[in-house]
């Protein structure tokens, strides 16, 4: 299977790509960040959170929490 645009991904531009303790894969893109469970993509950029659309990086803490570095600097998750 095939992921692009036409299909949930917000950009074709990935840099990134990470599967958490829960077995989502998350995306990073130029475009925002996908969290996909093997069905639907859920899609988070600026207008629910994000410092900046394009996410470079991820780390998973000892807590579950998904931290993203953009291409900003800044750090959220």
């Amino acid at each position: 299977t095939q992921y692009n645009e036409l299909n949930g991904l917000p950009s074709s531009e990935v840099y990134r790509t990470f599967q958490d303790k829960q077995g989502f894969v998350w995306v990073g893109t130029d475009n925002g960040v996908v969290r996909f469970d093997g069905k639907v993509m859920t899609l988070f950029n600026t207008s629910n959170g994000l410092p900046d659309h394009t996410v470079f990086d991820f780390f998973e803490d000892h807590r579950g929490k998904i931290w993203f570095r953009t291409y900003s600097g800044l750090l959220s998750y």
